[in-house]
């Protein structure tokens, strides 16, 4: 048996993303068939939340290994082609031409930091989206060049610098940024401790103030902009969440003819988030949109017609609406394609279509994909069996900022499976996916600690030790001293995370 897991979150801790019964069911059952835990459909935004007992059920029956796949927030698109021209957009609301410049150029020296799962590798530590037109229209951008800043933490080496929600990073030392994966691509040939200049387009209103300007913008009737403002409070992105404030905003886009914002509204009705639950003014914005090809819309109402919420349960029209949504870069569609295929939800178990969809996802940025796709290579399922791809995907995974993958990877690690052995290497990073809230590497440590190396659980507890929570002999027993100096460790050190990073939800961590 190994060891591998599977963000949304409060900003405590990586919030524990919804998901749906059916994906309990077939989770637990099988576990208990195989021992390892099998993938967990995402259905995510339109089900109930997971709690921390499902991760100690897991536990108990021995499981050391998740990939837990789930869906990308209202909205998140594929970044469109940076050198395409901006036509006007309309008819419909939001911006129609584009409005006066609003920024101004800034040049920003930051010394990098180091990759907290890889420390041979440059971090800025920023989460970015690409530029999407309207918003760039309504900013009197001419282009959607560069990577606008969705998050930066004031202790990381851009917040240090100066770096702020709303940014648009078009430079990296003198080379143009066009698409986002162009200054990955920088930071990552890049190294830990080179001292770098960004070419930042800022918001140039009085105070540079992003969030004022994006509401002086809505107040004006851009549609566009109000959707953004309720995803930004949704998330906590650059903003306090605030469940009621994002539903306010996303209710004024819907009410201005915005699908995103429908669609986003809907299930926020479906949940309860910020409004009354109201299931059916849900499903009739969902088909609203939906009707107008709305790839979002077409998504959330697939679900709930794959499980039979809210409207007539028919699986096959709930696939051929998660396709028209996957077909146009919908993500967490593509991956719940490869849910359904891979634990025969309503189809045939095809292991080929599970690991096809699954890299679909992970080949444009989709975490969700990347451990679920490395999953199938260390069973070898549907694609040739494959430790050193598997422990790539985890890397990768890892490399966004997803916890998830940085337990995985420790997995790996503790085994030799796919890397070279190096069981101190994967109680650091255990440790780390600890730090950042994830509740699946805490219960393995309390409920499932068997289940590792003995000298895994030896370099555990001296990590521990050397962290001064831990004064007990170092016996590799993972009793009641190391789970108490776990605890201590846990209270003294745990970080916020991001809520979208490690279920690759559009942003990217840098």
């Amino acid at each position: 048996m190994s060891s591998l897991a599977f963000n949304a979150g409060s900003r405590q801790s990586v919030r524990q993303q919804a998901v749906s019964s059916i994906a309990c069911l077939v989770l637990v059952a099988a576990a208990m068939k195989t021992g390892w835990l099998q993938p967990l459909p995402s259905f995510s935004h339109l089900s109930k939340p997971a709690t921390a007992s499902s991760f100690v059920v897991m536990a108990d029956l021995g499981v050391d290994i998740v990939r837990m796949p789930p869906g990308l927030p209202p909205s998140a698109t594929l970044p469109p082609p940076s050198d395409t021209p901006l036509p006007p957009v309309g008819p419909g609301p939001g911006p129609s031409v584009i409005a006066q410049p609003q920024g101004r150029l800034l040049k920003m020296p930051i010394r990098l930091g180091s990759l907290p799962s890889e420390t041979s590798k440059a971090w800025l530590g920023l989460n970015t989206e690409p530029v999407d037109r309207p918003l760039a229209l309504s900013l009197g951008r001419t282009g959607t060049d560069g990577a606008m800043v969705t998050e930066a933490d004031a202790s990381s080496p851009a917040g240090r610098a100066g770096i702020r929600v709303g940014d648009i990073i078009v430079g990296f030392n003198d080379k143009r940024i066009g698409q986002m994966s162009e200054l990955r691509q920088q930071v990552a040939t890049a190294a830990p401790g080179a001292q770098v200049t960004l070419e930042v387009w800022r918001v140039a209103t009085e105070d540079g103030d992003y969030l004022r300007t994006l509401r002086r913008l809505a107040g004006g009737g851009n549609a566009h902009v109000m959707h953004r403002l309720g995803r930004m409070y949704a998330a906590g992105s650059g903003v306090a969440r605030d469940d009621a404030e994002a539903a306010s905003w996303f209710r004024k886009g819907a009410d201005a003819g915005h699908l995103g914002s429908m669609a986003a509204l809907a299930v926020a009705l479906l949940e309860g988030r910020g409004v009354t639950k109201d299931q059916a003014e849900a499903v009739r914005l969902l088909r609203l949109a939906s009707a107008k090809d709305n790839m979002d819309a077409n998504y959330r109402l697939g679900v709930l017609t794959v499980q039979g919420r809210g409207v007539d349960k028919d699986v096959l029209e709930g696939m051929r609406l998660l396709t028209r949504a996957s077909e146009v870069g919908h993500t967490p569609a593509m991956v719940d394609l490869g849910v359904m295929h891979n634990n025969g939800i309503g189809v045939q178990v095809d292991f080929a279509k599970a690991a096809h969809w699954y890299k679909r996802a992970a080949d444009v940025g989709s975490i969700a994909g990347m451990v679920s796709l490395g999953y199938l290579y260390q069973q070898g399922k549907g694609v040739e069996q494959n430790d050193g791809v598997a422990a790539n995907l985890y890397r990768q995974a890892a490399d966004l900022g997803s916890p998830h993958g940085i337990h995985n990877l420790a997995a790996m690690y503790d085994r030799g499976k796919g890397v070279q052995r190096d069981p101190e290497r994967a109680a650091e990073l255990v440790l780390q996916a600890i730090e950042m809230g994830n509740q699946f590497s805490y219960q393995q440590m309390t409920k499932n600690g068997h289940a590792w190396t003995p000298e895994f659980r030896r370099a555990l507890q001296k990590k521990l030790r050397d962290a001064g929570t831990f004064t007990a002999r170092i016996d590799g027993t993972i009793g009641a001293s190391t789970i108490t100096a776990l605890d201590a460790y846990v209270r003294r050190n745990q970080r916020r995370v991001d809520p979208q990073l490690a279920h690759g939800t559009g942003g990217r961590s840098l």
